[in-house]
């Protein structure tokens, strides 16, 4: 094998490995907890469990992401992400970018497009994940049909109620004025199902009813405590 086919070879394995989504953190796997939050919203929660010494305590909210419904039409259908958080001790695993490929792909089998936050707008790092969407080709933007794929704040648009869309309460911390979906969420379904048979693993491992529903209330309490903290000490 030439030296051009081994660098080709080599390139492509990086490549593959680069788009693979994270699955385990420090040799953990991760579990993926879901539940609906005003329908067509929903939450998920990513989590990593320690070995068992106590199954009802012994885990830790890693990452997450909100998606609520949007109050105007912003080129329907679509969701906003109302929040996302990842905690800081594993920043640079690919946590982030995992929790944006499970929410694109939950909303859209729903036959739903994902945008930023329409009402607080979003931090620095929001934006710069969402400018990265902007340029990716692997995401397509949404078209009302009569072919607008950008908001319209200000009725510049009268004939087209369907791109019409407000601003955040700021006026100028949107992220994006654009609703998106993602061309292939095959592999990450593959990873979604996953995530979410290592949680019903776990689930399983708590044999008293009651105790996984607190179990679940903890998850839910836990990650709204760190969304707050990691929201504070964003720039």
């Amino acid at each position: 094998m030439n030296n051009r086919k081994l660098i080709m070879e080599g390139w492509r394995k990086f490549i593959n490995e680069s788009r693979a989504s994270v699955t385990e953190i420090d040799g953990k796997q991760i579990c993926l907890y879901y539940h609906s939050k005003r329908p067509p919203g929903f939450s998920i929660v990513l989590y990593i469990v320690g070995p068992q010494v106590d199954r009802l305590t012994d885990y830790k909210v890693i990452a997450g992401i909100d998606c609520v419904a949007t109050e105007d039409p912003c080129i329907p259908k679509t969701l906003q992400v109302g929040t996302s958080y990842r905690h800081s001790d594993y920043t640079g695993k690919g946590l982030g970018p995992l929790v944006y490929d499970l929410a694109f792909f939950v909303a859209q089998s729903m036959g739903y497009g994902l945008t930023s936050d329409r009402e607080t707008g979003s931090k620095p790092k929001a934006r710069d994940r969402w400018a990265k969407i902007e340029t990716d080709p692997n995401y397509e933007k949404q078209k009302t049909k009569a072919g607008n794929d950008k908001f319209d704040y200000y009725n510049d648009t009268p004939d087209d109620p369907d791109d019409d869309c407000t601003k955040d309460l700021f006026d100028d911390s949107n992220a994006t004025d654009h609703s998106f979906i993602k061309k292939d969420v095959d592999q990450i379904h593959t990873t979604l199902m996953a995530l979410e048979a290592n949680h019903m693993n776990h689930l399983d491992s708590i044999p008293k009813a009651r105790d996984k529903n607190d179990f679940l209330m903890d998850l839910r309490l836990e990650s709204t405590d760190l969304f707050h903290d990691e929201y504070d000490l964003a720039e």
